[in-house]
């Protein structure tokens, strides 16, 4: 024998004790991450810094010119930017184009300031006073981001302006809901008219086909009754022995007015219906169904038992006329020491094809209406027959029906949920064919009422 896995959790508590939730760590762990991550998403590098080239390539002539920047309307800034943030257009040819290109005019610098003066506290200090406006580094066609960016950075090639930016920003604004409403044709359509024209949308659920193809099993508990019809006895053999002069030769009841019902006294009991089938839809109303079922199905005799075996007579009909076959039984229908209950079983195997009606079909309750032709094979049976008089009983197996046809219908109340319709409602079957061949003259048909329980899933 091994312990159950909560005794060795309790042994192993109580030798180490409960582990203890590492909260300290867990908690810098998040602290150290949340402020990195923070840092990086408010670090905004600055946008305007502005590249010159070396002092030495500044010096390299005195013919040196200084560039001043030609205005650009704020479409063509807008344009610019949109071109080059495009995901699809991210790549190492165009960062360098997120540069504008910029004409320049050619403005000749006093040949006076030379390469030290430059580095001259004073002189730059005089020479950011003097510049109005912010000097800008060429950028041509063939130009790589890779050259721009390996352009080295010195002090005094930093300079900022502040107002033009703040100017810049609020014209972009400005002209980029402008030009969207130029798009959509009204140009005077405020920021909030603009937005409606965006609502939010949210994920729209994938709509799988329904299948046409189902399985379903079911179960149905059932009581069997039975129908007795006896007119060929009456007709043939009752008839016949009263007519005839060998009457004493046949077997007769004493009371010729009595019908079989009114002499057998049977009880029925509870059997059951274990069955497989395929449902496949027609339309949204009719489906076939079809499969495999196992019956069982039993009813009780009540009667008398013997102390001793009395003879007893069975007249069967054939082509020759009427037969009578004599038999010893120890039960009785009339008297007898004790009384007893004799138990019909059979065991039978069907394959039922019927249609499905809805008749109701609610988003969850809904209401069907079923009807199958099940032919029927029966396996083992163990059943009782009653003589031609009406007074004893003897087994029946050897003139016992193996193939039968059975007619079945019912009603059921279903539910039905995402992944299955369950469904339960009274069924009644009929047996069509008599439960023993031509040859025993009382005929006998089977009645089964029951319960039917099914679930039912589509094929996926």
């Amino acid at each position: 024998m091994y312990p159950s896995d909560p005794v060795w959790n309790k042994i192993r508590t109580e030798l180490h004790g409960n582990q203890s939730w590492p909260a300290l760590t867990f908690i810098s762990l998040f602290i150290i991450s949340a402020l990195t991550i923070s840092t990086l998403l408010n670090r905004t590098p600055n946008s305007h810094i502005l590249i010159l080239p070396p002092v030495s390539q500044q010096t390299a002539s005195s013919a040196a010119i200084i560039a001043e920047p030609v205005a650009l309307t704020p479409d063509e800034k807008n344009n610019h930017y949109l071109n080059s943030i495009a995901p699809e257009a991210l790549t190492i040819a165009t960062i360098a184009a997120i540069q504008p290109t910029i004409e320049y005019k050619q403005v000749a610098i006093e040949p006076t300031i030379s390469s030290k003066e430059l580095f001259n506290p004073e002189k730059q200090s005089t020479l950011s006073l003097r510049q109005s406006t912010p000097l800008a580094l060429p950028v041509n066609a063939s130009q790589t981001a890779l050259a721009t960016i390996q352009t080295p950075i010195t002090a005094e090639s930093i300079l900022y302006d502040s107002a033009a930016d703040a100017e810049e920003n609020t014209a972009n604004a400005s002209i980029e809901l402008r030009k969207m409403a130029n798009v959509k044709g009204n140009l005077q359509q405020t920021p909030d008219e603009y937005l409606k024209d965006f609502p939010f949308v949210g994920n729209t659920p994938v709509q799988r086909k329904s299948s046409r193809i189902g399985f379903q099993v079911y179960a149905t508990p059932s009581i069997s009754f039975r129908q007795l019809t006896d007119y060929k006895l009456k007709e043939l053999i009752q008839t016949t022995a009263t007519n005839s002069s060998s009457a004493a030769n046949l077997p007769l009841t004493s009371n010729l007015y009595s019908g079989v019902n009114e002499v057998v006294r049977h009880r029925p009991a509870l059997g059951l219906e274990l069955g497989f089938s395929v449902v496949y839809s027609l339309s949204k109303r009719f489906q076939l169904t079809t499969g495999l079922q196992l019956n069982l199905r039993r009813y009780d005799i009540e009667t008398f038992e013997t102390r001793t075996r009395d003879l007893a007579s069975m007249s069967l009909i054939n082509n020759r006329g009427v037969e009578t076959i004599s038999f010893y039984s120890p039960y009785n229908n009339n008297a007898g020491y004790r009384a007893t209950t004799l138990s019909n079983n059979m065991y039978q195997i069907a394959a039922p094809v019927g249609i499905l009606w809805k008749v109701l079909d609610g988003k969850k309750w809904g209401l069907t209406a079923e009807a199958s032709v099940q032919p029927t094979f029966t396996l083992q049976a163990n059943t009782w027959l009653i003589s031609s008089d009406y007074k004893h009983y003897t087994e029946g197996k050897d003139l016992l029906r193996k193939w039968n046809i059975n007619t079945g219908a019912g009603i059921n109340l279903t539910y039905q949920t995402r992944t299955a319709t369950f469904s339960v409602g009274p069924q009644i079957r009929y047996q069509n064919l008599p439960t023993y061949s031509n040859l025993y003259p009382v005929r006998e048909n089977l009645i089964d009422y029951g319960i039917r329980f099914s679930i039912t899933r589509p094929y996926k």
